[in-house]
């Protein structure tokens, strides 16, 4: 019952005409019912033609908008989730000031429900029920335009800033937007660069909520030639996919992505591009515990000129902290570990200052991450999340 009163969206009239089909039929068959159309909700109060079904309803109210209205309405149908009102004017209508009327006048009528989200910012909803009929009334180019631009909100809303998504309440807000984010991403099948560039934007957050094989889904398109990327944009999602794949224990795969990253870094002769694309690489040979190949990637981007920021000096020094305590060096591990870990206190970096402090406990201890394993079993040692997280 419950669950038949949400999918209605809580609509009187809905929960009536609902209730009337009660009489005969399992309520968990109305509610199944329900998820498939309206064609169920028929009969109601014979006094008011267009109260004898919800649909009836929907298209009264639906003829009294005016066109720009409608094809409002249907473009925000797309949207299964609640919407900030920038992100339903920009799916509403081309012109942002417009799309806002647009939202608001809806707001206005009804048809589109006003709520409170869990960080406390406004949002607004197409009602079920309306929804259900109004996708019926999109046209494909509308739908094509409404997907491209849910595309083009979550780019701009989302930007590359990994220093930004290692804090609790950017991940807050990621999980707010997640709903829309499938969609952008699912329904925008004709632009595989895009999918890309939103799957390298948010990537950590597939990290730290275990999604690490959705992200590669979209991230594995940067393999493509087809797909059209710069080749900067290229190198930076086979980085990022190469760690979601040694998150999952896919190390082979993971070594591929990461080479192929640093052979486009070598390509652009961009210095910085080429550090990420071997700290990668070097991350994942630690976790595949190919160490003697992992010595001279490290050598290598110690060539590398230029000027290096301090989140990257504690990149290469938490793996160098992390080659000590494997090779059964935890003094050495202990120095490294707590520059790393300094260097991600002082830039903000509270998941990788946490994964540091895990690491310099077991070194502290003085044992060597295979026995840790052992503990790890036992519910003891350092979260693994936050070890490959990193890596």
């Amino acid at each position: 019952m419950a669950e038949l009163c949400r999918a209605l969206d809580g609509i009187p009239l809905c929960i009536e005409l609902a209730a009337a089909r009660a009489r005969t039929l399992p309520v968990s068959d109305i509610a199944a019912s329900v998820g498939r159309g309206l064609a169920i909700l028929s009969g109601g109060r014979r006094e008011v033609p267009r109260h004898q079904a919800i649909e009836a309803t929907i298209r009264w109210s639906w003829n009294l908008l005016e066109p720009d209205e409608q094809r409002a309405l249907s473009r925000l149908a797309i949207v299964t989730a609640p919407f900030t009102f920038r992100c339903g004017a920009i799916l509403a209508h081309e012109e942002l000031d417009s799309g806002e009327r647009l939202v608001a006048t809806l707001a206005d009528k009804s048809l589109v429900s006003r709520e409170i989200d869990a960080i406390g910012e406004v949002r607004f909803k197409v009602l079920g029920v309306v929804r259900n009929f109004a996708i019926r009334c999109l046209s494909p180019a509308d739908r094509q335009h409404a997907t491209r631009q849910l595309m083009y909100w979550a780019l701009e809303r989302f930007q590359p800033n990994e220093a930004h998504f290692l804090q609790p309440e950017t991940i807050e807000h990621v999980d707010v937007e997640s709903v829309l984010i499938r969609i952008a991403l699912e329904t925008n099948e004709e632009s595989p660069a895009d999918q890309v560039r939103l799957a390298v934007a948010i990537w950590q957050y597939w990290h730290i909520r275990s999604l690490s094989d959705y992200g590669c889904r979209f991230l594995a398109k940067a393999y493509e030639e087809d797909t059209p990327l710069t080749l900067a944009e290229r190198g930076r999602a086979l980085g990022i996919l190469a760690n979601l794949l040694a998150y999952q224990g896919r190390y082979a795969e993971a070594i591929d992505a990461a080479q192929r990253s640093v052979q486009v870094g070598r390509v652009l002769g961009d210095p910085a591009q080429l550090r990420h694309g071997l700290l990668v690489l070097l991350g994942c040979l630690i976790e595949a515990r190919r160490f003697d190949e992992a010595d001279p990637c490290l050598a290598e981007i110690a060539t590398i000129p230029g000027p290096t920021e301090l989140s990257t000096i504690g990149d290469v020094t938490i793996r160098q902290g992390l080659l000590c305590l494997h090779r059964g060096n935890p003094h050495g591990a202990i120095r490294l570990l707590t520059e790393a870990a300094h260097c991600f206190s002082i830039e903000g970096m509270t998941l990788a200052h946490g994964f540091c402090l895990g690491y310099l406990s077991i070194a502290q201890a003085g044992r060597r991450p295979r026995r840790v394993a052992a503990d790890r079993a036992r519910g003891q040692g350092a979260p693994r999340r936050y070890v490959r997280a990193q890596l």
